[in-house]
């Protein structure tokens, strides 16, 4: 029993046994205005620690209430048949619906006919309390404008008698979708590119295996892909007995410590079927977005036709020295023999008498 109750007695008592009144009445009265005093404090603080909670309890509603409606991203609250039963403001902007009109509408019709499906198929499955709480969605803005967003969804707490909802959080990705899209294309004109180039482009990772080779490089060296990328390079298009004391890691650490020694080389490599080739190479140095080494890129040219044809010049070259050499020699003899013919000429002038000089005059003659 508190002192309120106890003070309540004692007036109860004094009530009941009025004979006691006037011995006590003085003392007991001022016990009594004592109490009464301080119950009356009591209930005011109680009173003010009521009105500050509760102002305390207005003001966190408020900013709440402030957050929710002004956050950067659309929350939603569905019922299991889709109809909004909550929005905020961010979703009245998103979709271009005022907030009142939003409530009780279907949400299905502010998503693309395309994807209507998937979205009812997503929110069944968020009722069901599926792990997959996130959806891309093609969404429609009042007017007919159209956009993607991410649905971000769980289901909410069902109270007694209360229809099951789902909140979400809507999140306008269209920048995200058509970076995207123009990634895709920007690597498909880039993969068509690389696909057209009459050389072979290939690209080793920071241990040296094999992460791409262009349609020429496959058909040049006749090995796909993969096969390098489990095999290596050494035993396949590098011939072993050349790669003899290489050190892939090393010479990939030589290459991205000092690129500029790497950037043109020429060096003999082999295809599958053993034959082997001269390739002129140009090399690359890949780094990520902080500066680390993360490969090279390689453009291989075909030098084998080259060299042969640059042995055929030479070969020519040599023979066209040749005939320049002998035309020179057989000049240089035709004048010997046009001296020996003039004079074997004036001899059988001054030999007429003499058959046997003459005949052998004439044989000179018929040699020249």
């Amino acid at each position: 029993m508190d002192s309120n109750d106890k003070s309540y007695e004692r007036l109860r008592s004094f009530l009941e046994n009025p004979g006691t009144v006037d011995e006590l009445l003085l003392e007991e009265t001022k016990r009594l205005l004592e109490d009464l005093r301080l119950h009356q404090a009591e209930l005011q603080a109680q009173n003010e620690e009521l009105r500050r909670a509760h102002q305390i309890l207005q003001e966190h509603r408020h900013r709440l209430a402030d957050l929710y409606d002004h956050a950067p991203v659309a929350y939603l609250t569905f019922n299991a048949k889709g109809l909004i039963e909550q929005a905020n403001l961010t979703a009245s902007a998103l979709l271009g619906v005022p907030r009142q009109k939003l409530v009780g509408m279907p949400f299905q019709q502010y998503v693309h006919p395309e994807y209507t499906d998937k979205y009812f198929q997503y929110l069944s499955s968020v009722v069901l309390g599926s792990e997959n709480s996130s959806c891309e969605l093609r969404l429609r803005k009042h007017g007919g404008t159209f956009f993607w967003g991410r649905v971000e969804s769980v289901p909410a707490e069902s109270f007694e008698g209360k229809e099951a909802s789902v909140r979400s959080a809507v999140i306008n990705i269209t920048e995200r979708k058509e970076a995207e899209e123009a990634l895709g294309e920007s690597e498909e004109k880039y993969r068509a590119l690389v696909e057209s180039v009459h050389g072979v482009i290939i690209r080793l990772d920071d241990q040296g295996r094999v992460v791409f080779l262009n349609e020429y490089g496959r058909d040049f060296f006749g090995y796909l892909p993969e096969e390098l990328w489990a095999e290596g390079v050494v035993g396949t298009i590098v011939a072993r007995e050349d790669a003899a004391g290489l050190n892939m890691k090393d010479l990939l650490t030589s290459i991205a410590e000092h690129p500029e020694q790497y950037r043109q080389s020429e060096m003999e490599n082999i295809r599958r079927s053993g034959e082997r080739v001269r390739v002129s190479w140009t090399i690359s140095v890949l780094h990520d977005e902080e500066g680390r080494f993360t490969g090279i890129l390689a453009l291989g040219t075909d030098m084998t036709k080259r060299m042969r044809l640059e042995d055929q010049l030479r070969q020519a070259q040599k023979m066209e020295a040749i005939g320049t050499l002998a035309g020179g020699i057989a000049h240089d003899f035709n004048n010997v023999l046009a001296a020996i013919l003039g004079f074997t000429e004036m001899a059988m002038e001054d030999a007429p008498d003499r058959p046997d000089i003459l005949r052998s005059l004439k044989n000179v003659v018929r040699a020249t």
